[in-house]
């Protein structure tokens, strides 16, 4: 009895993360529309304000110079 209860339980559960995957990666922000203007790195996020080296210190990543 306790095992069905279990095979049901996790089955419910896997519906219930199945149906909000599409919403998830919908609303995810995956960095690919960060623009290089906004002063961030493009891979990470993090904020290059003064960053002179071309090179992101957080994740490595180029830098794109901004014409």
């Amino acid at each position: 009895m306790a095992t069905k209860f279990i095979i049901i339980a996790g089955l419910a559960v896997f519906f219930v993360v199945l149906s909000g995957l599409p919403f998830y990666t919908a609303w995810k922000d995956d960095g690919d529309e960060r623009d290089a203007v906004d002063g961030r790195c493009r891979g990470c996020g993090y904020d290059l304000t003064g960053n002179a080296s071309g090179i992101c210190p957080e994740c490595g990543a180029t830098i794109e110079a901004i014409a």
